[in-house]
């Protein structure tokens, strides 16, 4: 589908200051945007601003021109508790004694703001500002923003750099580190208020954080839900296939907040029906206390059960959720209440329908739209996985991802 602009080709500038691998995915969703941006609008110009970390992994893939540009790795360090906390103590404990540590964070941050952000965001704004002598309509998209992205928006504002259109794909929820900026949404939206003409589209992934951001905002009819849009063809095909054997995914790098413990039971219980299954487990990238006994617990049950590492390849990741029958995500949901999950939609691209737990972050997804199922229980998983024939996903999952890509077109105002 192509849809022209009435006016003279727009460029979207795609930008993420993410600067660990830890982020990989805010990179993948700048290149599902991208991608959906050039096959919507053919005339648009498409251009990414990453950090060079992300390059291999993007660049080879992105089919338009990518700029990596170099965070020091000392703002990933600012990040970490534990840096933090040595910097405080050894760098300030001559001279600054006698100020309380929250004095000293907030002085350390200032100064870190001043210097650092000036330092990153240069290349970046140099790029915008020779884009605008070409009289181009600006349009900056961000997977996610926190306080740099937020603070280079504030350099673009004071150094009236003409962009037409920003478009938040979602508020990270917390902020850590020199960059944080204790309420964010307020932050944005006085910095969007502030910024004369300026067509700006805040987006969030979970409803019920949508609900708070509407009800509080002055600006609530630009704040859209944002689903990463569907960029595959979904694979027709029925959960009752003529092979005997379902395949059931628990993928997603594993951690304790995703409910890995709950594993070797849910296995054990599903098996028990004298059902033939074959599970796919994922693999922690970093292992946390408890885990190799779980891990040993879920080696003992004897089943079909084939593993992927926790740092495998997005090819290999794609590849296994579109052979699944079902993918599971048992989050605790304390701790995903208010997160989304992007494999979630990744399922969805397949056909693939996901049982997850009611009070999840994306449970409206669920519920809304048929996707799945929702347990009241980690106990009732095994259930819903031996009742699988009993339902045809299909036609939901596909209105689902119809839904995705007409959400997304408004986001990024491709509409005609």
């Amino acid at each position: 589908m192509r849809i022209s602009s009435s006016i003279k080709a727009t460029r979207y500038v795609l930008i993420d200051f993410s600067c660990s691998k830890s982020f990989t995915h805010n990179w993948t969703y700048l290149l599902e945007f991208g991608n959906f941006i050039s096959r919507r609008d053919t005339a648009a110009s498409v251009e990414y601003w990453i950090n060079r970390a992300a390059d291999e992994r993007l660049g080879s893939n992105a089919g338009a021109p990518v700029h990596p540009f170099l965070l020091s790795p000392i703002y990933g360090y600012s990040k970490s508790k534990d840096f933090r906390k040595w910097l405080i103590d050894r760098f300030f404990e001559r001279g600054l004694n006698l100020l309380n540590r929250d004095i000293k964070l907030r002085l350390l941050r200032g100064l870190f703001l001043r210097v650092a952000t000036n330092y990153y965001t240069q290349a970046p704004l140099r790029f915008l500002k020779v884009r605008a002598k070409e009289s181009e309509q600006l349009v900056l998209v961000f997977p996610s923003i926190d306080g740099l992205g937020l603070h280079f928006l504030e350099r673009c504002l004071s150094e009236k750099i003409p962009i037409s259109k920003i478009v938040i794909r979602t508020l990270q929820a917390e902020t850590r580190g020199m960059f944080s900026v204790p309420n964010l949404s307020a932050f944005v939206e006085n910095l969007i208020l502030r910024w004369p003409g300026l067509d700006a589209r805040i987006g969030y992934e979970v409803e019920r954080v949508g609900e708070k951001l509407r009800m509080s905002s002055k600006i609530n009819t630009q704040i859209l839900w944002s689903p990463i849009p569907s960029s595959k063809e979904m694979i027709s095909r029925k959960l009752q296939k003529s092979g005997p054997t379902k395949k059931i995914g628990f993928l997603g790098a594993a951690r304790r907040l995703k409910g890995f413990e709950h594993l070797p039971r849910i296995i054990r219980e599903t098996i028990s029906s004298g059902s033939s299954f074959e599970f796919y487990v994922q693999l922690a990238a970093e292992e946390w206390e408890g885990y190799r006994e779980i891990l040993n617990d879920i080696l003992e049950i004897g089943a079909q059960i084939i593993f992927l590492e926790g740092g495998c390849s997005d090819e290999l990741l794609l590849k296994t959720i579109s052979e699944l029958d079902c993918l599971v995500l048992p989050y605790f949901v304390d701790e995903y209440k208010f997160a989304g999950s992007g494999l979630l939609f990744h399922a969805a691209d397949f056909g693939v329908p996901v049982i997850s737990m009611h009070g999840v972050g994306f449970d409206w997804d669920i519920k809304n739209f048929s996707i799945g199922v929702l347990c009241y229980s980690f106990k009732e998983i095994s259930h819903q996985i031996r009742d699988l024939d009993d339902k045809d996903y299909k036609n939901s999952i596909s209105k689902y991802n119809f839904t995705r890509n007409e959400i997304t077109t408004k986001l990024l105002g491709l509409e005609n």
